[in-house]
């Protein structure tokens, strides 16, 4: 009886037998798409160890991903048995770890370093930009800009196994390049130039700080763990020869996919044994899709440059794809450049060479049956939702012929792609398989549970922000609703926080919040509950915090009401996932505390690091949603390739933010032919993955913004020949497509107002007055109007407003220096008053540090303005408050405007002024001609001369001068300073004409919206 390796031996083809038959010296292997690449290695590896006397640790087998090891141990135990398990299978990255954690005294790293998590790394780089002398990298209103980028950056130069020397001494050379040229140079050019190697040169600040801080901290990040290999093994003999006689042959797989550093590793284990080397590598250039991990082009041409023996084998019969799809895939990546003709191959025997080009310029041979079906179909949609149904109707359709849903496949390009048609399954009872991870962090139920800790730090501290309020309408607490919103806006009316209300007692909040309706046991209630925050609050700094925090979540009846849900199995692992997640933080030496706690979940939300939930114990037999870059090596009968547009599937906007110095990369990753190329190879590997049949679709019409515009399908689509496609049209009646967008249409928020909630309201809104931050706030949101002008739901300090607030101070103190002394205040004077506003503003010092510094250079620059020639009639100026009576029949207006200045005293013309330290904003924006993408639907409804925020802001201002008796003149203009300077260092201005007839229109608005807000239509829609 065979046994399964003859067996699996057997079954091989000619070229799959020739590779697991040739043991001794280099080989490479092409292996296209289902050419069993896989089990041919498997195999090979087993036939070695039965040919020679070679043990299984002998062995060394590279992969690029944990799965890939996986499944190649997997395959082996069906040959060896338990020898398989000695066998070293293992990414490029554990094999290094490895090496550091078993030889730690050859590594420039202190003893019990520890691998850096991706956390600590966005900590550390958050530090880096907040406290280096750095004004390239950081801006002042977005300080982490190229947070992601820098990291990216610096990855890519350790990939490339450049050092922070090797770094700063190519920027040096970029530099003294550029001083024998600059002068050569046009103006723009030179500038541009100065700019990117200002950039440069404080990359290599940050990188050389970086690499200090991880050793200060007992880390090393995933990049270093193949550099600081690289250099042990080329520093010290010993240890590289301890590891060249422990493998006497080594197998890479997607060996395309490698980058610079890992075949530093490869080549140096292999350099015992030179160009004769026991070293086989497997791969297929045409699938090369990781480029955004370092991988070059190099890699297929480089090996045969430095093992010129080398055999080539290609394997050239495909199980996967049906014969249309291979000659379909062939055809398209025939586009992308010859290998030969971008890279050298003058040190590449020809025969080498003409077979390597043979096995890469002819499609495979597919060992399917035939069929005479067109297998590729295209399909142009009018809009997205017609993609939308379009899909939904196939795959329903193969699930009635009986096809299994484990065998359907729909494929994206980003992971954002998939996540409203994966609702849209759902909702048409399709169950789907994401291979993507959930984030806990996303958790609408684990937010919630932020906020009770959020808040439990805040009393702690002292402090009170919005977290309290939205934890007060958490459903695991039983409070009235009606009775909450009425204690949130009489400690609004206050000033006051809430807990500072309820601690004052129960007769003195019965007066305070005007009811009735609150009985002591009631109010019990609310005692309790600031009374467990405050007791948790305590407790905390005595107890681990993992210990501290499950505690939390059973003691406050998060978990009760967590089991009681229907989807409890998800929310319980998720939690189960973020305890895990603590737990790891622990082990790592983190020390974690409720503050830093806190801080980490904040970084992680901001840069969208992830806390991955186990969906093993949810999870449903369903169809597969995935990006391309994650299918691979996967396969289906069936794949939908979805929104194939240009833009998205080749010819991307955009390219490396941060430059580098020439020759740092190999190939520039980021030039737009080379992105080009890198998106044609991922859509070789989405043309691949089916094994019956592929629809591609894409719309015709797109959402940008709140705008639609008009795309085509991807160039990739115009390159597969028409004998292999069949493209059509989506024709769907009306009715069909009302129905499915009525069922995918997101059903309004369901808050059951009851009578006593409403009533209250209408008593508020009846005398409320609005003022123009109210009234666009309202068109922007009616949830966020209610939430900040009718409960008063205190807001979190924010860096920009504390500086705004600032700025607007010294800018008063300017202004009323020369308005009531004709003389304008001196610079120190009004630095002074700056520094003293800012300091009122409780912001982390780092942050005040930061707004400070460029407070005063602002205010500098500003002073050197001809502020003496203005004309100031009032400065910061209340309106409808006191002697100031500003009514638009029964609705009472009120606003404080920055300036008004004289344009002609004898006409009595004036202007307002309001100032503005954001980013200057042309004249279209300011009137919501362009820059609209953020509007709602209902501010972009809006007639177009009061459509603009900013510009129904000015035509606010002119309307309260008009109502205000005590004022004779008349407004023509509104005037917008922006107080940061632009790029050139000018300040801009843009005036424009306020017109009587615009303020008509905000009339009709304002009566409109005030209607609205008295008949409590914003709790039924979004207006």
């Amino acid at each position: 009886m065979a046994t399964p390796f003859e067996e699996a031996y057997a079954s091989l083809n000619p070229q799959q037998k020739k590779v697991v038959d040739t043991i001794d010296g280099p080989l490479m292997v092409v292996a296209g798409p289902g050419t069993g690449k896989t089990q041919v290695l498997t195999i090979r590896i087993a036939n070695i160890l039965k040919r020679t006397d070679t043990s299984a640790p002998s062995i060394l087998a590279l992969t690029f991903t944990e799965s890939g090891a996986h499944t190649m141990r997997q395959r082996l135990i069906q040959f060896l048995g338990t020898e398989a398990y000695r066998v070293r299978i293992e990414t490029f990255h554990a094999f290094c770890d490895d090496v550091i954690r078993n030889y730690p005294e050859y590594f420039p790293i202190p003893l019990n370093s520890q691998p850096l998590s991706d956390i600590e790394k966005f900590q550390i780089f958050e530090h880096l930009l907040q406290t280096l002398p750095l004004t390239n990298l950081r801006t002042i209103n977005s300080p982490f800009h190229y947070l992601r980028t820098l990291i990216k950056t610096i990855s890519d130069l350790k990939r490339e196994g450049i050092s922070v020397e090797q770094y700063q001494q190519l920027v040096k050379e970029e530099q003294e390049v550029f001083d024998g040229e600059k002068e050569e140079l046009k103006k723009t050019a030179r500038s541009k130039r100065e700019k990117e190697l200002a950039k440069m040169t404080e990359i290599g600040v940050v990188f050389q700080r970086y690499q200090e801080l991880l050793t200060e901290r007992r880390r090393y990040d995933y990049d270093d763990m193949i550099c600081f290999v690289v250099e042990a093994f080329q520093n010290s003999a010993e240890l590289l020869t301890e590891y060249q006689e422990r493998f006497l042959y080594i197998l890479v797989d997607e060996y395309q996919d490698t980058n610079a550093a890992q075949n530093k590793v490869v080549d140096l284990l292999a350099s015992y044994w030179g160009e004769a080397a026991n070293l086989c590598v497997v791969g297929d250039p045409h699938q090369s899709i990781y480029r955004f991990q370092g991988a070059s082009l190099e890699n297929t041409l480089g090996f045969l440059h430095r093992y010129p023996s080398a055999e080539v084998i290609t394997l050239k019969q495909g199980y996967r794809c049906p014969q249309q799809i291979y000659d379909a895939a062939a055809d398209v990546i025939q586009h992308n450049p010859k290998l030969e003709n971008v890279l050298r191959t003058d040190h590449v025997p020809a025969e080498t060479l003409h077979a390597l080009s043979e096995g890469l310029s002819k499609p495979l041979h597919s060992q399917l049956p035939k069929t005479q079906q067109t297998v590729i179909h295209v399909t142009a949609m009018p809009t997205e939702q017609h993609e939308q149904l379009f899909v939904v109707e196939q795959v329903q359709a193969l699930l009635d012929k009986g096809v299994s849903p484990q065998e359907i496949a729909v494929l994206y390009r980003n992971n954002a792609d998939g996540v409203l048609l994966q609702e849209i399954f759902s909702k048409h009872g399709i169950s789907v398989s994401v291979e993507n991870k959930q984030d806990a962090l996303q958790s609408p139920a684990l937010q919630q549970l932020f906020l009770l800790l959020r808040t439990v730090l805040d009393l702690r501290s002292g402090t009170e922000g919005p977290e309290l309020a939205e934890l007060l309408f958490a459903p695991w607490w039983k409070f009235e609703r009606v009775v909450t919103m009425k204690l949130l806006r009489a400690a609004g009316k206050m000033n006051a926080s809430v807990y500072e209300l309820v601690r004052r007692g129960f007769s003195e909040v019965i007066k305070l919040s005007e009811t009735t309706d609150l009985t002591q046991l009631d109010f019990g209630l609310y005692e309790d509950f600031f009374e467990r925050l405050v007791e948790w609050g305590g407790d905390e700094p005595n107890q681990p915090f993992c210990y501290w925090l499950e505690g939390v979540t059973q003691e406050s009846g998060f978990l009760d009401w967590a089991a009681a849900q229907p989807e409890r199995l998800l929310l319980l692992e998720q939690v189960n996932s973020l305890l895990q997640f603590v737990r790891q933080l622990d082990s790592n030496g983190m020390k974690l505390n409720l503050d830093s706690f806190l801080e980490i979940i904040q970084t992680m939300m901001e840069h969208q690091l992830a806390v991955p939930v186990d969906l093993s114990v949810v999870k449903e037999e369903g169809v597969t949603f995935s990006t391309t870059h994650k299918a691979k090596g996967q396969e289906w009968d069936y794949v939908f390739l979805i929104q194939c547009n240009d833009g998205k599937w080749g010819n991307a906007r955009g390219g490396r933010s941060l430059p580098l110095p020439s020759g740092v990369l190999h190939f520039d990753l980021q030039a737009p032919e080379n992105l080009l190329d890198d998106d044609r190879r991922l859509f070789y590997v989405a043309l691949t993955r089916a094994k019956k049949q592929i629809c591609i679709s894409y719309p015709e019409t797109v959402l940008s913004g709140q705008n639609t515009k008009q795309v085509l399908g991807s160039l990739f689509l115009e390159e597969v020949p028409a004998e292999y496609k069949e493209s059509k049209e989506f024709q769907v009646d009306e009715p069909k497509m009302v129905s499915f967008l009525k069922k995918i249409t997101p059903p309004e928020p369901l808050v059951d107002w009851s009578t006593r909630e409403k009533e209250w309201l209408r008593q508020i809104t009846a005398e409320m007055p609005l003022s123009v931050s109210a009234l666009n706030t309202y068109l922007h949101s009616p949830e966020e109007f209610l939430k900040k002008y009718l409960l008063k739901v205190p807001e979190r300090p924010d860096a920009r407003l504390a500086y705004g607030t600032a700025m607007h101070a010294a800018l008063e103190h300017v202004y009323r220096g020369w308005l009531d002394t004709q003389v304008v205040p001196n610079e120190r004077d009004v630095l002074v008053h700056f520094k003293k506003i800012l300091e009122q503003q409780s912001l982390p010092q780092a942050e005040f540090e930061l707004r400070l510094e460029r407070g005063y250079e602002v205010l500098r620059q500003y002073l050197q303005r001809p502020i003496a020639e203005t004309k100031p009639i009032f400065l910061e100026k209340f309106f409808g408050y006191g002697t100031s009576t500003t009514m638009l029949g029964d609705i009472r207006l009120t606003g404080r405007i920055d300036r008004v200045d004289w344009i002609d005293t004898t006409l009595k013309t004036v202007r307002v002024v309001d100032y503005k330290t954001g980013r200057g904003k042309t004249l279209n924006e300011i009137e919501g001609k362009v820059g609209t993408a953020d509007y709602s639907a209902r501010e972009l409804a809006l007639p177009e001369p009061i459509r603009g925020v900013l510009k129904r802001q000015a035509l606010f201002y002119k309307l309260l001068l008009q109502l205000d008796r005590t004022f004779a003149g008349k407004v023509t203009n509104g005037v917008f300073e922006f107080v940061e300077p632009d790029r050139d260092g000018k300040f801009v201005t843009r005036e424009l004409p306020l017109l009587d007839e615009d303020v008509e229109l905000l009339k009709t608005l304002i009566s409109d919206v005030m209607t609205e807000i008295r008949e409590l239509k914003f709790l039924t829609s979004n207006s």
